[in-house]
C-alpha cells in the first residue's frame, strides 16, 4: 500500500482558550538542574518523536543542536515490512542495533530566534551563528518529569523556552497525541516577533519531498510529501512514513506568517522584516519551512507568549499480527489536521496537569533525597516515550481495550520484549497500572495462536513497528527469565487494580506458563537472563529463583497453593539446602535431597539431574579480588550452580519482596545485600562475576529497594553516573565500573528500563494516579 508522506507545519491563528496567568512561568520550584544530565527531553512522546538536548550543550542553548535519541548517525538498513534486521536463530546475545563509526551527531534541525525592539537574538538551534543576529545569554536550565525550561535574556527582554512533553497515562487520549509543545514566554518588551522552524530531518529518509502550501480556515500547512513512502518503512530508527507535524497557536498573536527556503533566505527575511514573506518554492533537502509570529504589544511588567508544537504523525502506528494499530486519538480526531488542533485546544488542562503530576513527584521522591528526585524526574518521559497506546484501526469506536507497544530503544529495537516490560512495569505500578496488562495482553493473544507453539512465553512480538511475532526459533533464548517475569507481572497487575477477570480470560495460557516453569525452572537448560550479552549457560542461579518467585506469583495469582509449595519447595533447595550458594562448590546437586521434597503432581522426575553440572555448559568467572574463606553459612548465591566464586544479581528479589510472595526468607536476601556491598567498585556495583566491569543500572535500582540499608550508597552510584559528564545521551542504563571508562555508558540508551528508579515509591505503596487526569 503507497501512501503520501507530508510534514505538516500547521499554524492555528487565535484559539478558544487563554492561557492562565501560571503557564506564563513555571514554578521552577518544582524543577531540578539540568545542568549536569548527560541529555534533556525536549520532545519525548514516541519512538519515533524524541528530541533530545545533549548535556555538553545544555549551557548554551542559543548554539546548541536537538538530537534524536541515537546521539550518533546510524548506518543501518531501511526496515522493510516483514523483514527482520539484526537477528540471528537462536540468538543467545542481544545485538544492539547497528552503529557506524562516525561520531557526528544525528541532529535534528530546529532553530528559534526572538526579534527584541528590532534586534535578532538566537534562542535556539544556531551552532554556527546568524548573519546580523546575536546570541541570547542563558541564566539556566531545569527540568522536572514533564518539562525541560531554558531561561534566557535577549535585550530588553526575559525569555522563557519551556519544552514540555505531556505524561498523562490515565488519559489515553492525551498520553496518544504524537506531538510536544515547545511555549516561548516574554516579558520586559513589547516589541517581540518569534521564529521557529525544523527541517527534513525529522523524517527518515530525505530526497523525495515535494513542498505544497495550504490554508483551510484557521489552519495554515506547508507539507512535504514523499509520494513513494510505505507503511512500517525505518531508516536509521527514524519513521519514513507518516508525517512530522509542526504547529504554532498563539491566542494574542498580532500576525503570524510563513515560509519555506534555504536558512540564509529564511532567516535574512527574519533579520530584515521580523516577519516571513510566504514564499514556498520547489523543496530541496536541507531547506526550512518556518513560521513566525510578531506577539501582541504588552503592558508594563506583564507576558506574552507563543506555543508551537512538533510531531510525528502516522496514520498506521504498528502492524500487529497482521492487522493496522492505530494511535488511540483515532477514536476522537480522523484527521492530521483535527488531531493537530485537538492536540493545541488540550494545552492549558495537559499543562495544568503537568504542574500537579511534576509537584506530587518532586514532593514524594524528596522524602527520600535530592539524588534521587534527579534520577526519577530524569526518568518520566524517557519511559513513556518509548510506548504507543493503540486501537485496533478496524475498530477505533471501542476504547475499552486498548493495546500499548514498546519498543526496545537501542539494544534491538524489539516490540514488548518481556524482559524490558518487567522492569518498565516498576514506573508504571506507581503511575497506570493498566499499562501493564495492556503490554502484556498483545504477547498472551500470540502465545494462545498457533503460530506460537512453545510451551514458554515468547521473548517479543517482532522488530518495532511490526508485531507479527516469533518462531521458536528466532525467539530469543530466555525461556525462564520472560516466563518467569511474565507470570510476576501479571500478578502485579492483578494485585494493583483487583481485576481478576484478565488472569482468568488467560487461565489456561498463564497456567501452561506454570507448568513450564514447575517442569524446567529448578535446573536450568542452557539460556540466557535478561543481561543476553553474557551468553548462554546452564543451571544459573538467578533463573531458577526467577522460576521460584514466577511459581509463586502464580499461586497466589489464582489460588492455587500448589504451585506455591512448589516455589517454596524451590526456594529451599536454593537457599536453605544450599543448591544456588556458594556452600554448594563440588559441581553436584546438593546430596541428600530426596526427590519427594518437590511436589511431583505434574514435575517428571527427569528434572532432578544426580549426575555432575557438565563444565562446557558454564561459563568463565573471574576470580574476586578477595578470596572465599571457608562458611559455615553462605555469604552469597552463585551464577551458577556449583561454582562458589560466582555470584549474579538476583533481581527478582524486589517482586518477591514487594509484592509480599516471600518465596525466598529475609535471611537470604540480607545475604545477598550484603553480598553486593562487598563487590562494589567505587563506581557501582557489577552486575554479576562473568560480567564484572559493568553496572545494571536499571536493576540496581530494584536491589536499592530491596536492600533498605543501602539506599543511599546505590543511589549515590547511579546519581554520580548520571551526573559526570562523560555521557551526552539519554539516561543510560549501563556503565563500566573499572578500568579506564569507568563512569561511560555501554550501549543501552533512552530504553523506557529505567522505570525501575521508582522501585522505591512502588515498594512503599505510592501512587500517583490520584494526580494524573482520566
Amino acid at each position: 500500500m503507497i501512501t503520501q508522506l507530508c510534514f505538516y507545519f500547521a499554524c492555528c491563528l487565535p484559539l478558544a482558550f487563554t492561557l492562565p496567568q501560571d503557564i506564563t512561568s513555571y514554578p521552577l520550584n518544582l524543577t531540578v538542574s539540568g545542568s549536569q544530565a548527560p541529555s534533556l527531553p525536549l520532545a519525548v512522546r514516541n519512538p519515533y518523536l524524541s528530541a533530545w538536548l545533549p548535556g555538553s550543550q545544555s549551557n548554551d542553548l542559543p548554539t546548541a543542536q536537538a538530537e534524536f535519541w541515537t546521539g550518533q548517525n546510524n548506518d543501518i538498513p531501511i526496515f522493510q515490512p516483514g523483514v527482520v534486521t539484526g537477528r540471528t536463530n537462536n540468538l543467545s546475545a542481544a545485538e544492539p542495533e547497528p552503529r557506524t563509526s562516525k561520531q557526528s551527531q544525528q541532529t535534528l534541525g530546529w532553530t528559534i530566534l526572538a526579534q527584541v525592539d528590532g534586534k535578532t537574538f538566537t534562542l535556539f538551534g544556531a551552532p554556527n551563528g546568524i548573519t546580523n543576529a546575536k546570541a541570547a545569554v542563558q541564566k539556566s536550565i531545569n527540568y522536572s518529569s514533564t518539562h525541560t525550561i531554558a531561561k534566557l535574556d535577549a535585550g530588553a527582554a526575559s525569555i522563557a523556552v519551556d519544552f514540555f512533553s505531556p505524561v498523562s497515562p490515565n488519559n489515553y487520549l492525551r498520553q496518544s497525541f504524537p506531538l510536544s509543545y515547545v511555549t516561548i514566554t516574554v516579558s520586559g518588551s513589547s516589541d517581540v516577533q518569534i521564529l521557529s522552524a525544523i527541517d527534513d530531518s525529522w523524517y527518515g529518509q530525505q530526497g523525495n519531498l515535494v513542498s505544497k502550501y495550504q490554508n483551510t480556515g484557521a489552519t495554515s500547512v506547508i507539507s512535504l510529501t514523499d509520494p513513494t513512502a510505505t507503511n512500517y518503512t525505518v531508516v536509521n530508527n527514524m519513521a519514513a512514513w507518516g508525517s512530522v507535524v509542526f504547529a504554532t497557536s498563539q491566542a494574542g498573536s498580532s500576525s503570524v506568517s510563513y515560509q519555506s527556503g534555504p536558512n540564509n533566505t529564511v532567516f535574512n527575511k527574519f533579520v530584515d522584516t521580523g516577519s516571513l514573506d510566504g514564499s514556498s518554492p520547489t523543496y530541496a533537502t536541507g531547506n526550512l519551512i518556518a513560521f513566525a509570529q510578531r506577539l501582541s504589544p504588552m503592558p508594563f511588567n506583564s507576558t506574552s507568549s507563543v506555543t508551537f508544537a512538533v510531531g510525528q504523525y502516522r496514520d498506521n502506528v504498528v502492524n500487529y499480527l497482521g492487522n493496522d494499530q492505530v494511535g488511540f486519538f483515532k477514536s476522537k480526531y480522523d484527521s492530521m489536521l483535527d488531531t493537530v488542533d485537538g492536540f493545541l485546544n488540550d494545552y492549558e488542562s495537559a499543562y495544568l496537569e503537568s504542574q500537579t503530576l511534576d509537584k506530587a513527584i518532586f514532593n514524594e521522591t524528596g522524602l527520600i533525597s535530592s539524588n534521587y528526585t534527579d534520577l526519577t524526574t530524569a526518568a518520566v518521559r524517557q519511559c513513556f516515550g518509548a510506548m504507543e497506546i493503540t486501537l485496533p484501526a478496524s475498530n477505533t469506536t471501542d476504547t475499552s481495550n486498548p493495546y500499548v507497544f514498546l519498543k526496545e530503544i537501542s539494544t534491538n529495537g524489539d516490540v514488548n520484549t518481556v524482559d524490558v516490560v518487567s522492569p518498565t512495569s516498576t514506573i508504571l505500578g506507581v503511575m497506570s497500572p493498566d499499562w501493564i496488562k495492556f503490554l502484556l495482553e498483545p504477547i498472551a493473544i500470540f502465545c494462545e495462536s498457533s503460530a506460537w507453539t512453545p510451551e514458554y512465553v515468547v521473548h517479543d512480538l517482532g522488530t518495532y513497528p511490526t508485531a507479527t511475532g516469533r518462531t521458536a526459533n528466532t525467539s530469543e533464548q530466555m525461556f525462564l527469565e520472560n516466563t518467569g517475569s511474565f507470570l510476576i507481572m501479571a500478578y502485579q497487575y492483578q494485585r494493583l487494580t483487583g481485576d481478576k477477570t484478565w488472569a482468568q480470560s488467560h487461565a489456561k495460557l498463564f497456567r501452561k506458563f506454570a507448568d513450564y516453569l514447575e517442569t524446567n525452572g529448578l535446573y536450568p537448560s542452557k539460556q540466557v537472563d535478561t543481561v543476553d550479552s553474557i551468553g548462554q549457560s546452564a543451571n544459573q542461579t538467578n533463573l531458577a529463583i526467577t522460576s521460584a518467585i514466577g511459581l509463586n506469583a502464580y499461586g497466589a495469582l489464582t489460588g492455587n497453593k500448589t504451585y506455591t509449595q512448589t516455589a517454596q519447595s524451590f526456594a529451599s533447595m536454593i537457599y536453605t539446602q544450599g543448591l544456588g550458594t556458594n556452600l554448594n562448590s563440588n559441581g553436584t546437586t546438593v546430596a541428600g535431597i530426596p526427590t519427594h521434597s518437590i511436589p511431583t503432581h505434574s514435575l517428571p522426575t527427569h528434572s532432578l539431574p544426580t549426575h555432575s553440572i557438565p563444565a562446557h555448559s558454564l561459563p568463565t568467572h573471574s576470580t574476586p579480588a578477595r578470596s572465599l574463606a571457608l562458611h559455615t553459612t553462605p555469604t552469597h548465591f552463585t551464577y551458577n550452580y556449583g561454582i562458589s566464586t560466582s555470584w549474579g544479581t538476583v533481581f527478582n528479589l524486589f517482586p518477591d519482596q514487594y509484592l509480599d510472595l516471600n518465596t525466598f526468607p529475609a535471611a537470604a536476601v540480607s545475604m545477598q545485600c550484603s553480598w553486593y556491598m562487598s563487590q562494589a567498585t567505587s563506581v557501582g556495583i557489577p552486575y554479576a562475576s562473568v560480567q564484572n566491569n559493568i553496572a545494571n543500572g536499571m536493576w540496581d535500582m530494584w536491589i536499592a529497594a530491596t536492600c533498605p540499608t543501602d539506599v543511599d550508597t546505590i543511589i549515590g552510584f547511579e546519581h554520580s553516573f548520571f551526573t559526570n559528564g562523560k555521557n551526552t545521551v539519554p539516561f543510560p542504563d549501563r556503565f563500566y565500573v573499572s578500568g579506564s571508562q569507568a563512569g561511560v555508558y555501554v550501549t543501552a540508551n533512552a530504553r523506557p528500563t529505567l522505570g525501575t528508579t521508582f522501585a522505591l515509591l512502588l515498594g512503599k505503596g505510592v501512587s500517583f494516579a490520584k494526580y494524573l487526569s482520566t
